[in-house]
């Protein structure tokens, strides 16, 4: 009887043997480039937590980042320009009511707005000063 007990104990234990003794499947790590290894519940399969920069199921592959030769994205109040009519766009700690715009607009000669767009006639704000303008060129010229 003895001789049962332990013939089956040790065919019991000849099919478990595999099994313990096969170890971690993240024993040796399989994951390349630094990549953490991360074994699945039954111990049969792995997957890999890579890094920043690699990718693939063993973090072997490189990821294809930008050129740093590109152009910065640029960004701010002032891009893309919000005046109008030839208006230039000046950084500065603007408020409109009690909202912090960023930004104020410098409009050309003839536009005003927060945006420079409306169109305004001069001769309105200053009738005198274009009228005696235009007198002085038209006696200039009538006396040459």
């Amino acid at each position: 009887m003895k001789h049962s007990v332990a013939a089956w104990l040790l065919v019991g234990l000849s099919f478990g043997v595999p099994q313990f003794c096969k170890g971690d499947i993240c024993d040796p790590n399989p994951c390349e480039n630094g990549g953490i290894c991360l074994s699945s519940l039954s111990q049969d399969s792995f997957s890999c937590e890579c890094p920043d920069g690699f990718t693939d199921a063993n973090c072997s592959s490189v990821v294809e980042v930008a050129s740093d030769e590109e152009e910065p994205t640029s960004a701010g109040p002032c891009i893309p320009n919000p005046c109008h009519n030839g208006g230039t766009c000046e950084i500065s700690e603007a408020y409109r009511g009690d909202t912090f715009i960023g930004y104020v607009c410098k409009c050309p000669r003839g536009f005003n707005g927060i945006h420079c767009q409306h169109n305004i006639n001069e001769c309105e704000a200053e009738p005198c000063k274009f009228l005696a303008s235009f007198i002085f060129k038209i006696m200039h010229i009538l006396h040459s």
